[in-house]
């Protein structure tokens, strides 16, 4: 379609310099120059609309693509622990909705804690920070399912017992410090790398709740890397002291 759209912009302007050139001629013949005018004009009409149509054509093309593209939708449940009467672990579900893909799909999961800390003695800014932690042992998937359930994994090491650990550590922290609330949260990414039906590459990142701009996560990730010096911490080993410790050390 480019090629072709160039082809007609090459030769709508060479018929307009060619007009150009022969109206500059000083013995032309009135009825050459309307005969001129004439064939400009049907050439430009028709130039126009090869260009409309070429133009038409790739905004189908577009919305084509488009609809047929994977949908992916991600999804994370709490699993329940007969032995330990407690919600002890996680289990996340990725799943393609929408199109087929071509070949595999390369499924990758970040896994941060957000801590927050607010002094509301002073009128300072509450602190936050995102530290990279290692929760689905950094799970990474190449599956070859096209569509449907495409990854199905269950979390190891207690994780969410461990979290609620911190969760509750954080609590308890509050009550002994009036004025301050301090606040730690779970946030999973998942980045997705596929190929659509039409060979075209894909990377995507998504949350169970929404899809990220891959550039804004990269920007999280850095940051998240920085503020823990470069390490990724074991949920299983991290405390509240070593997150608090962290929140208030400089980059």
């Amino acid at each position: 379609m480019v090629a072709l759209l160039t082809v007609l912009y090459c030769t709508l302007a060479t018929l307009i310099v060619t007009s150009v050139v022969l109206f500059s001629k000083k013995d032309g013949k009135k009825h050459e120059k309307i005969s001129v005018i004439a064939t400009l004009s049907m050439s430009i009409a028709t130039i126009a609309v090869g260009i409309s149509t070429v133009n038409a054509a790739k905004r189908t093309e577009v919305m084509e693509k488009n609809l047929n593209q994977p949908l992916y939708t991600v999804e994370l449940y709490k699993s329940y622990s007969d032995e330990k009467a407690f919600y002890d672990n996680e289990e996340y579900i990725v799943t393609n909705e929408g199109a087929k893909t071509k070949i595999k799909t390369d499924v990758y999961v970040s896994s941060f804690i957000e801590i927050e800390y607010h002094d509301t003695r002073n009128s300072g800014d509450p602190i936050r920070k995102s530290i990279p932690i290692i929760y689905f042992g950094g799970a990474r998937f190449l599956t070859y399912n096209l569509d449907g359930v495409i990854v199905y994994s269950k979390g190891s090491g207690n994780n969410n017992e461990c979290f609620n650990n911190l969760y509750m550590d954080a609590l308890r922290y509050e009550d002994r410090h009036t004025g301050i609330y301090v606040s730690a949260k779970i946030a999973h990414y998942f980045s997705l790398d596929y190929v659509d039906i039409y060979g075209e590459k894909h990377h995507i990142v998504k949350t169970e709740e929404n899809e990220i701009d891959p550039d804004e996560f990269i920007k999280l990730q850095n940051e998240a890397e920085q503020n823990a010096k470069g390490e990724i911490f074991n949920i299983n080993e991290l405390n509240l002291d070593e997150l608090l410790t962290l929140l208030f050390k400089e980059k």
